[in-house]
């Protein structure tokens, strides 16, 4: 389980897969100039609702990173609104979502060529994990 909110909320979350797309699919982006180099990489995730989650209506759970091999979190592409990348959907936490509810939904993230990706984490920015560490998923 994982905090998340201000209200000591918690969902359970399940990385599913982490992919490299191609750097063609950046194209689609406004100034797509700027990320000539980069490769997006997709990190899709399953959240299951607790007793608290359903406080969370609304929240976009934004602390999923992709991890570079040499330990580093990539880049994160932020898209303010629809996102133009078919292989991810952004989601964010149903209204009323409570235990055993399930929502998918995906982040990206961006990674200059060459770099290989190991994995994904959860690190919240401040709070027990950031002290403690991530939680992480490999490859």
């Amino acid at each position: 389980m994982i905090p998340q909110g201000d209200d000591g909320a918690t969902l359970e979350l399940t990385v599913t897969e982490v992919t490299k797309g191609a750097s063609a699919d950046l194209s689609q982006l406004k100034d797509a100039d700027k990320y000539k180099g980069y490769t997006p990489v997709y990190v899709q995730y399953t959240m299951t609702g607790t007793d608290s989650s359903a406080d969370l209506g609304g929240d976009v759970l934004d602390d999923v990173d992709v991890i570079t091999s040499d330990g580093r979190k990539a880049s994160t592409l932020v898209i303010i609104g629809t996102s133009p990348f078919a292989k991810c959907d952004r989601n964010s936490v149903p209204d009323d979502f409570g235990p055993g509810d399930t929502e998918t939904t995906c982040d990206v993230a961006m990674v200059q060529g060459g770099q290989e990706v190991s994995g994904a984490q959860y690190s919240p920015y401040d709070g027990d994990y950031a002290d403690d560490g991530a939680i992480v998923w490999t490859k």
